[in-house]
């Protein structure tokens, strides 16, 4: 526990970065820029482990066990909200697991947990757990989902990008997204008003709750 005092010499207060989700040029297409806080969620996740143990014989086997393991949940959304008819940067929605969340002072031999990149988060673009899955591939996606620290959603359209916090409702985390129309064609007299898209992606990822993540276009 950090001491009373934010300078004290054994437990100060401490800071650290938790994810680094943008990229290192201004004019590449992974230049994202946030302009809402993120959602933080106290939330359970069920993790999956395969452990390899050794029965009596001296055979190996793999054993399957699951515990539920409380996190944070840090949902945010890529969007430059100053530019919303660009398409030049490749937006993404975030969900990323502070699973430190004892408070705690990270100094001396206590190290600060390691940044978080997009290489180390799931890729749920495709809603992996919507999909019509065996038992056994199910248990090998949990598996894989569990040693990520968290997961992302590319957005797909031309321009497509967060514009909004996320909200999320037992157990469910809600996000929009607005796409730009395309260019206005010559002579053409009223503007392409672009579209808006809602998103919605259960939490959790166990048998009893599949974690469909999907997204409806909602106007224009």
């Amino acid at each position: 526990m950090p001491s009373a005092s934010p300078f004290d010499n054994e437990a100060p207060w401490t800071a650290y970065t938790l994810a680094t989700l943008g990229g290192d040029h201004p004019n590449s297409n992974n230049d994202r820029r946030f302009f809402n806080e993120p959602s933080i969620v106290r939330a359970l996740i069920t993790n999956t482990i395969s452990t390899t143990r050794t029965d009596e014989l001296g055979d190996d086997y793999v054993e399957i066990t699951r515990q539920d393991t409380p996190y944070d949940a840090i949902l945010i959304g890529s969007g430059d909200r100053s530019t919303p008819s660009s398409t030049d940067t490749k937006d993404m929605f975030f969900m990323i697991k502070d699973k430190n969340i004892i408070t705690q002072s990270f100094s001396g031999d206590n190290v600060p947990p390691s940044t978080i990149e997009i290489h180390d988060l799931y890729n749920y673009t495709n809603d992996p757990f919507g999909q019509s899955l065996s038992a056994t591939a199910r248990t090998e996606l949990e598996i894989a989902v569990t040693e990520k620290e968290g997961w992302y959603i590319d957005f797909a359209a031309d321009g497509e990008k967060s514009m909004s916090s996320a909200t999320a409702l037992a157990g469910v985390a809600y996000f929009n997204s607005f796409t730009p129309a395309e260019s206005v064609s010559d002579g053409q007299c009223t503007l392409n008003t672009g579209s808006g898209k809602l998103y919605a992606c259960r939490q959790r990822s166990d048998r009893n709750s599949q974690l469909n993540c999907f997204g409806k276009k909602l106007c224009c």
